[in-house]
């Protein structure tokens, strides 16, 4: 998330796409080291160790180990 974004990616952004069907949106705040994931069904969810998502139509699920990617990115 850019600085100059980051409200209008929040707070625009996300609902616009949700509205328009997109089942999972995902915003990645570099500052935070998180994942923010927003769905129709869900409230906003915060990962920062690991998000497991599992996809529609039954297919297998994708861990993405988060703090590993954040650790090596420069302070």
């Amino acid at each position: 998330a850019s600085p100059s974004t980051q409200v209008y990616d929040r707070d625009t952004k996300v609902p616009v796409y949700l509205a328009l069907g997109v089942s999972d949106v995902w915003r990645v705040d570099l500052g935070e080291r998180c994942v923010f994931r927003s769905s129709v069904a869900e409230p906003v969810q915060r990962y920062g160790d690991r998000l497991v998502w599992h996809p529609p139509l039954g297919t297998d699920s994708l861990t993405i180990e988060l703090a590993a990617i954040f650790r090596d990115l420069p302070e």
